[in-house]
């Protein structure tokens, strides 16, 4: 049977007495199922994406240095491994994608939250989540009128780990001590309570950890013996193990390469264990990606009775770099003060690309001409391609294509 199980870290404000009546008398303690089972991870690492959607800047790196401050502990063979960013916005939900993220939860009281889903018979972990309550404020650098995010993800990796949250005041300068306020920043540090903790869960042993990383997330498989990532990705192996991987792409994705490997050929990937070693197969979206380069551009100004009139005309070809055909978009013309696009250009016309083939180009006639009055010398035409945004791309910031300035400003 699997079951999931939730550690919510609490507002300090709300301690109650039953509670501190019911605290672990030992300095540590252990998840355990209905029969008496210890809850644990089967493997001496586990890897984690973070979502940072709706969290304070730098939270990547501060959820990161938490789960690090656990992976430090010299005498635990568990490392936490950091998998990438992820928009995979679910959360609690038992997918083999053990995911960090921030968003409102409608539970007085709660500061973070961690579930975990395991085996009720043998107690094995087989998903493990982490949320942070938007509903309260949070910062990365200590401030007093927040809550700290490198100290609460230090204590909820603690429930990941299997610790259970401690609530005598005794314990109450522990990472997993259950209650918390704004400012606190003493859990980014672990006590040697907590240290016995990880410690006894997952001792210091003679193996090496093998953890793979997908990217991005969703991408593609890495299989072999004994693992089929996602799901198992990471294994403890004994020196000197040979290991072989192969990469399979999820439609919508082509393999690029492998990173971490011995040696590699093609989409597999050999390696011999003489130390903890990660492996990341990468993929890459298999999409259009549209660019361009000016053939020409000429300018032409005259006197008239009417005054100056000045003119444009010349070639664009547009082009498509990337691995998948382009269907038609729009290449937006902008006469600028400047070599920046922003709102004050002026804008001139706009030309359909047609489809473009990947790897092709398309040449594009452009011409313009100006009312009296209005002069070109020292300014420059900006074209904006897929000016809509109707392409998916693989790089959305090579469609700025600037010529200029013209003489005579």
């Amino acid at each position: 049977m699997i079951k999931k199980r939730k550690y919510p870290l609490i507002y300090s404000t709300i301690i109650s007495l039953l509670l501190l009546c019911l605290s672990s008398a030992f300095g540590f303690q252990v998840s355990e199922t209905s029969s008496g089972a210890e809850i644990m991870w089967n493997t001496n690492s586990v890897t984690y994406y973070i979502n940072p959607a709706g969290g304070p800047s730098n939270s990547i790196s501060a959820i990161n240095a938490a789960a690090q401050t656990w992976s430090n502990v010299s005498t635990s063979s568990f490392t936490f491994v950091y998998g990438g960013t992820t928009s995979n916005p679910k959360y609690g939900e038992n997918d083999s994608i053990n995911t960090v993220s921030f968003g409102p939860m409608n539970k007085s009281g709660v500061v973070g939250e961690s579930l975990r889903w395991y085996n009720t018979s043998t107690g094995k972990i087989l998903d493990a989540d982490m949320r942070f309550n938007t509903k309260l404020a949070w910062a990365t650098n200590g401030s007093s009128n927040a809550y700290d995010v490198q100290n609460i993800a230090t204590h909820e990796f603690g429930h990941y780990l299997s610790l259970d949250d401690l609530y005598a005041s005794l314990d109450s300068e522990k990472t997993m001590y259950g209650y918390t306020n704004t400012g606190e920043t003493k859990r980014r540090t672990l006590e040697q309570d907590d240290i016995h903790g990880i410690s006894y869960l997952y001792p210091q042993s003679q193996n090496y950890s093998l953890n793979l990383i997908i990217s991005p997330s969703g991408a593609g498989t890495i299989t072999g013996s004994g693992i089929n990532c996602p799901g198992i990705c990471s294994l403890s192996l004994t020196p000197g193990a040979q290991v072989s991987l192969t990469a399979s792409t999820n439609p919508g994705y082509e393999f690029s390469g492998w990173n971490g490997c011995n040696s590699t050929s093609g989409a597999n990937c050999y390696v011999t264990m003489t130390s903890n070693k990660t492996v990341a197969a990468t993929f890459t979206k298999i999409l259009p990606d549209l660019t361009g380069q000016w053939m020409s551009l000429s300018n032409t100004c005259k006197n008239t009775k009417k005054g100056v009139k000045c003119s444009l005309k010349g070639k664009m070809n547009v082009q498509n770099v990337g691995i998948k055909n382009a269907p038609s978009s729009i290449v937006r013309y902008y006469l600028s003060e400047n070599n920046t696009y922003d709102g004050g250009d002026i804008f001139l016309k706009n030309v359909s690309t047609g489809t473009i083939q990947q790897g092709k180009g398309k040449a594009k006639t452009f011409s313009n001409s100006f009312s009296a009055g209005i002069t070109t010398g020292g300014k420059y035409v900006i074209a904006v391609i897929d000016a809509d945004n109707t392409v998916e791309e693989l790089n959305e910031a090579n469609n700025y294509i600037v010529y200029g300035p013209f003489p005579g400003g």
